[in-house]
């Protein structure tokens, strides 16, 4: 797929890095799925991005589904006005296209684990804009994130005020599915983001080597080391282990607790597709 506009650089690096941090997982025996795409700029402002094949955006998924009933054009309308608001819409595409309970199962498995996978990468790399089209599901249940125009706490606002307003993407919808798995399934998916987030803190220092390396090719949001500040911050370095895992735990929480902030943006976003 072509695209121009974005500095794809950055996008690249950002496919890289978490191509890094999904080996640092799988060392430690913990593989939560992650979608590799190949992304090549070519040109000041554009390149290539490969497409992953059976994958939807969340935005169009919600849309889709919200309406796929209905038969009356008012009512479908009036279904995709509320589409971000139905948290099992994801959940229902997701088991339509995995009738078999077998196959259904290892769906829900697949999008506990790559959840959790690019819910720890994105908040670490401080990835802004994540409305619902620039996050995507296969129809085998794996989550991947695109689009990284926003890295490293350079959150996008509008009229002064921030889109990001917790530090994880956590909605009522991604939590359903993740609960239909079963009665422990939550706890499983927050100690499979826990333990992610714990790898990473301690490979700190390859992460910032990498990205450090970076610095004097000028991308958007990398344009000097104070830029890496970020990640130090959110990786807690100079603070005790057990001391950085209950910083992770109250940001999780909080996700948790205000994601309607997260729900009114995406409702906001699916109106501009109406």
């Amino acid at each position: 797929m072509y695209k121009s506009g974005d500095d794809l650089r950055q996008d690249s690096l950002v496919l890289d890095i978490i191509k890094v941090f999904d080996a640092i997982w799988k060392e430690a025996g913990l593989d939560l799925k992650i979608t590799s795409y190949l992304c090549v700029p070519t040109n000041n402002n554009e390149g290539l991005i490969q497409t992953v094949d059976d994958a939807e955006t969340i935005c169009r998924i919600q849309l889709a589904e919200a309406s796929i009933s209905t038969q009356w054009a008012i009512t479908a309308l009036r279904a995709k006005l509320m589409s971000a608001f139905r948290k099992e819409l994801i959940f229902s595409w997701l088991k339509r296209h995995n009738p078999d309970p077998t196959d259904l199962s290892r769906a829900l498995e697949n999008f506990s684990l790559s959840c959790a996978g690019y819910t720890v990468a994105m908040y670490i790399l401080g990835v802004g804009d994540r409305h619902n089209d620039n996050i995507m599901l296969t129809k085998t249940g794996k989550l991947f994130h695109i689009d990284f125009g926003h890295i490293l706490g350079h959150f996008k606002t509008k009229l002064g005020i921030s889109r990001e307003r917790t530090p994880m993407v956590l909605p009522p919808d991604f939590l359903y599915v993740i609960e239909q798995a079963g009665p422990t399934a939550l706890y499983t998916f927050r100690d499979n983001c826990e333990q992610a987030y714990l790898l990473l803190r301690e490979c700190s220092p390859l992460i910032l080597s990498l990205l450090t390396m970076m610095v004097s090719v000028g991308l958007p949001d990398l344009e000097r080391k104070s830029d890496l500040d970020y990640i130090q911050n959110v990786l807690q370095m100079n603070v005790k282990k057990e001391i950085a895992l209950q910083n992770f735990r109250n940001e999780f929480n909080m996700s948790i607790k205000e994601s309607i902030s997260t729900t009114t943006n995406w409702f906001i976003h699916n109106l501009k597709q109406i």
